[in-house]
């Protein structure tokens, strides 16, 4: 193969793969499948699935921090405003998506992973790892 001319790389073609067929009916059934009778609708505001992952718990224990912060009822610069907004949020986070049924030792490690991941929440309000 002679060398490329004008600084032109050589491009190879990506290989071909075949074509798999899909069937699109569980795509569908899912789609178009009728909601459960009496599961009326809930709006997502009010659903514990709102605040569970870290990046909202940490925009609600920083928007409720600046708020107090706004209002003269907290500083900026103390942190514990923010470490205590976030022990309160985990408890909430917890409460609401603790296993029901488990024995006591599933709750005290369940608990633990709670305070962990709210300590993580506080420390991301704070912005401590930047």
């Amino acid at each position: 193969m002679p060398p490329p001319e004008n600084n032109d790389v050589p491009v190879n073609p990506a290989p071909v793969n075949p074509v798999v067929p899909v069937s699109p009916a569980p795509a569908n059934a899912a789609v178009n499948a009728t909601p459960p009778a009496g599961g009326g609708q809930v709006g997502v505001f009010v659903t514990t699935q709102s605040l569970v992952t870290f990046p909202v718990a940490t925009a609600v224990v920083t928007t409720i921090w600046k708020v107090l912060v706004n209002l003269k009822l907290s500083s900026d610069t103390d942190p514990m405003a923010p470490i205590i907004i976030s022990l309160v949020v985990g408890l909430l986070i917890y409460l609401a998506t603790v296993s029901h049924g488990t024995g006591i030792r599933q709750k005290i490690v369940e608990a633990g992973v709670a305070l962990i991941n709210t300590f993580t929440i506080a420390a991301a309000a704070i912005g401590i790892g930047k």
